[in-house]
């Protein structure tokens, strides 16, 4: 899981990679953390991610919009208002959402998770426009490992920036009004 602004910039595929390249995508030294959380907190947070996401006409802030592996599914139905929005269909590791509500998932995400976001989560909570998952209050185990690291790793051991090994809409997350 990781946040839409743990990325700052793309990349362009088959060009070449410097570092000053992946500093401006990544200029934040975040690490690896993991947390556990229950399939309905993964429900509730999906809740919670989905009253997140960009709406058509408002102008694009950090909000904490979080994303995930592919074995999270789901559709975000964004409603009348921000606070109406709701995830739905969520399957967890191809399994629906209820079926999963007592399991543990352990996530990885970064140790900055959701940090630009805190002023839109002090408004969201003051005009309670739109209930918030406390990800804060989930204990964290912080590892020495650097996400942007990693995620070299991971270019240099597929051949570098190809579109194969690239983000790509998969049908994880679909949008409906």
């Amino acid at each position: 899981m990781i946040d839409a602004t743990s990325a700052n910039a793309g990349l362009r595929p088959h060009a070449p990679l410097t570092f000053g390249d992946w500093f401006q995508v990544m200029p934040f030294a975040d690490t690896v953390c993991l947390l556990w959380l229950t399939g309905r907190e993964l429900t509730e947070l999906l809740a919670d991610n989905a009253r997140r996401s960009e709406r058509p006409g408002e102008p694009h802030i950090g909000r904490g919009f979080l994303h995930f592996s592919a074995g999270v599914r789901y559709t975000i139905r964004r409603g009348p208002a921000r606070a109406a929005a709701s995830a739905e269909e969520i399957t967890l590791d191809g399994l629906p959402a209820a079926a999963c509500a007592a399991r543990r998932y352990l996530i990885a995400t970064t140790s900055f998770v959701r940090g630009p976001a805190a002023a839109w989560e002090e408004a969201a909570a003051a005009s309670r426009a739109a209930p918030l998952f406390d990800l804060a209050a989930h204990p964290r185990t912080h590892t020495p490992l650097f996400v942007r690291d990693l995620l070299l790793d991971h270019i240099a051991a597929h051949g570098g920036v190809l579109p194969e090994g690239g983000a790509r809409r998969d049908g994880r997350v679909r949008l409906l009004p």
